[in-house]
């Protein structure tokens, strides 16, 4: 029994170790108008209160790397669209995708 417990324990070690050595994540999308689905280019896309932000090209997609793992939330605006803010889940290695569909104001 004291074996089965110690094997147990060990694999359970490896699978976080194994967890933890593939990084951060990324979150990747697009940003688009809620009118008519067109790209919005120049939209800035943070992660609300921190300094991590980027801009969208000019097919609206965006890519924000070295997130830390867990829930975050992001925020996308442009002048001209009311901006959007919306809650991700970032699983550590791995791209999480997440679309913003902003309305004129």
């Amino acid at each position: 029994m004291g074996r089965r417990f110690l094997l147990v324990v060990l694999s359970l070690f490896a699978a976080s170790a194994a967890a933890q050595a593939q990084g951060p994540g990324r979150i990747v999308g697009r940003v688009l108008s809620a009118e008519g689905n067109r790209p919005v280019g120049g939209a800035t896309v943070v992660i609300v209160g921190t300094s991590v932000g980027t801009v969208t090209d000019t097919a609206g997609r965006y890519t924000l790397a070295n997130v830390a793992a867990g829930t975050r939330r992001i925020q996308a605006r442009r002048i001209g669209f009311v901006s959007a803010t919306q809650s991700v889940n970032v699983i550590s290695g791995q791209p999480t995708s997440s679309d913003f569909a902003l309305v004129v104001s």
